[in-house]
């Protein structure tokens, strides 16, 4: 059946798409080691 789906869940609340796509390029390192991994199923991003 293969791995279960992937989610990244991003919890910012209510902003703006730039401010979320800032988010996404800061993560980028840890977003492309999540899905390499394939023991993990779930990221969760916000901003410190």
């Amino acid at each position: 059946m293969g791995h279960p789906p992937k989610v990244i869940a991003i919890t910012t609340g209510n902003c703006s798409n730039r401010r979320i796509e800032g988010l996404l390029r800061i993560q980028a390192i840890r977003i492309n080691d999540f899905m390499e991994d394939d023991t993990r199923a779930l990221l969760i991003l916000q901003y410190p």
